[in-house]
C-alpha cells in the first residue's frame, strides 16, 4: 500500500501551525513550550543534566550557567551595574546559524533581597559566544 504524505509523522497540518503560532505569540522564545505545539518544533527545551549541546565533561546546565553569566557581565558593563548571578530558571534552544539559547535567569543587586528575572538571547559556537540581547524580564 503506498504511503501518502499524511502517513509521515513529520508532516504537520494547519492545527499544528495554529498551535505553534499561538504558543509563540503567548510566550515567545523564552517560555516557549514545545509540548503544546503538535508536530512543529522550532524551540527545544535544554535538559540541564545532559551534555547534548555542551562539550563533555560540561553539562548543558553548566553551559547555560556560563552563557547566563556572560550575558549578565555584558549587561553590567553596558549599564554600569554590579548585579550578581543567582541561577538559571529555564532555557530553550534553536538552530539559526549555530545554537541560539533563549535563557531566563535571575540576578541580584547586593542591596536587594529579591532576585530580578532576566531574558538573554545568546548565540553559541564552541569557539565564540555572542550575547544578542539581555534585559530584565518584562
Amino acid at each position: 500500500m503506498p504511503f501518502s504524505s499524511s502517513d509521515d509523522s513529520t508532516d504537520y497540518d494547519s492545527d499544528d501551525v495554529r498551535l505553534y503560532d499561538e504558543e509563540f505569540k503567548r510566550h515567545g522564545e523564552y517560555d516557549f513550550d514545545s509540548l503544546r505545539v503538535g508536530r512543529i518544533v522550532g524551540h527545544y527545551p535544554v535538559i540541564f543534566e545532559e551534555s547534548d549541546l555542551a562539550d563533555e565533561p560540561e553539562t548543558d546546565g553548566e553551559l547555560i550557567n556560563r552563557l547566563s553569566k556572560t550575558a549578565l557581565d555584558k549587561y553590567n558593563t553596558d549599564k554600569g551595574n554590579s548585579l550578581e548571578f543567582v541561577k538559571v530558571v529555564k532555557s530553550n534552544w534553536s538552530i539559526e546559524g549555530g545554537h541560539i539559547f533563549s535563557i531566563i535567569f535571575e540576578a541580584k543587586d547586593a542591596s536587594q533581597s529579591e532576585p530580578i528575572p532576566f531574558h538573554a538571547w545568546v548565540g553559541y559556537f564552541p569557539w565564540i559566544t555572542t550575547v544578542y540581547d539581555v534585559k530584565p524580564k518584562p
